[in-house]
């Protein structure tokens, strides 16, 4: 296995030391966000390296993900210590050596071409395996609840979390409400048992984006009670701008979810006008835009095909997931491009 350089094991260091002030907690959360850990670590002499290696070897990049995220959370929560020590002891007891097998895993599967077909084949086969864990329901209350509060107090409680929330309240209760991380000690509390975890069209719940940490998001279709579900690299790549969504890149994705509100309703004219349309998405990313396009057209009969590029092979594979997560497979194709060439 590729070892990792000195530089990079210092900046993964400053990474889980940076975090560390929102992941520990006594957390009595934590043992329903553990859905495969557990079954991953049965045999007490399991190597988690070697399994996330393998993993990712074979296409399985989606539970690979899964498998490292809930090591990490794992290992840097304080309740976690005494109630799951078989499973602290299969996860190698560090998050730096977690995140480093993750990272130059994917490394490795990028020297091969044929990468994506091998992604392409697992998902044929077992799907993704990543599902949003959200503690909310569909009758939850979004922003506006917190608006009164907001007058009289904009900024975030707790001024030592600014690097998590930037000083808004809203990010501070999504972060204590939401967060794959949260944690029930956390210094910020979850005050509303009907927060949103959804980020909704006309609510502010936006300004988490990027979710730079989070493992995965869930996004309302602006045309539909339909949601979106993406899966991120997030803490596993902190600094690949390919693996999480941005805000425009959320935007673009709610215009393209409703051409006609957005104004740019010629989109369906030219699809119209083609026998079999090419639409080409540049610098895809997670494929959020390329998946709400997709879902929009996808009743059009003759048969669209979205083209979701990329340079970034790791935007790619969270591109072909994003797509079989949300049932839309059959009309997206991912492919690596370079629009600078």
């Amino acid at each position: 296995m590729m070892q990792p350089s000195t530089s990079t094991i210092i900046s993964l260091s400053l990474i889980v030391t940076v975090l560390l002030p929102l992941l520990n907690g006594d957390d009595a959360l934590l043992p329903q966000r553990l859905k495969i850990l557990p079954q991953i670590c049965a045999n007490k002499d399991y190597d988690i390296v070697t399994a996330i290696h393998k993993l990712v070897q074979t296409g399985r990049t989606s539970k690979a993900r899964l498998v490292a995220n809930e090591c990490v959370l794992l290992l840097n929560n304080a309740y976690a210590s005494s109630k799951f020590s078989s499973l602290i002891k299969c996860c190698s007891g560090s998050s730096d050596i977690i995140i480093e097998a993750y990272k130059t895993s994917k490394e490795l599967q990028h020297e091969h071409e044929a990468y994506l077909q091998s992604i392409i084949d697992n998902l044929n086969k077992e799907g993704s395996n990543t599902t949003i864990d959200s503690a909310r329901d569909s009758k939850c209350v979004h922003s506006e609840t917190l608006l009164a509060e907001i007058e009289m107090d904009p900024f975030a409680s707790n001024i030592k979390d600014d690097l998590y929330t930037h000083g808004s309240t809203i990010i501070e209760q999504w972060n204590a409400c939401c967060s794959y991380w949260r944690s029930d000690s956390s210094k910020s509390k979850c005050i509303l048992d009907d927060f949103c975890c959804e980020i909704v069209e006309g609510t502010d719940h936006h300004l988490i984006l990027p979710a730079l940490r989070e493992p995965y998001i869930k996004l309302k279709n602006s045309n539909s009670t339909e949601f979106i579900e993406i899966e991120q690299d997030g803490l596993l790549q902190l600094y690949d701008v390919g693996g999480v969504l941005w805000p425009a890149g959320y935007l673009l994705g709610l215009c393209l979810s409703n051409p006609v509100k957005c104004g740019v309703e010629e989109i369906f004219d030219a699809i119209n006008n083609a026998s079999r349309p090419y639409l080409l998405e540049l610098g895809t990313g997670v494929g959020f835009a390329a998946i709400a396009l997709s879902k929009t057209v996808r009743d059009q009969s003759n048969s669209p095909l979205v083209v979701a590029t990329d340079v970034s092979k790791s935007a790619l594979d969270l591109t072909l997931t994003n797509a079989y997560k949300n049932g839309v497979k059959e009309m997206m194709v991912a492919i690596e491009v370079d629009y600078r060439d």
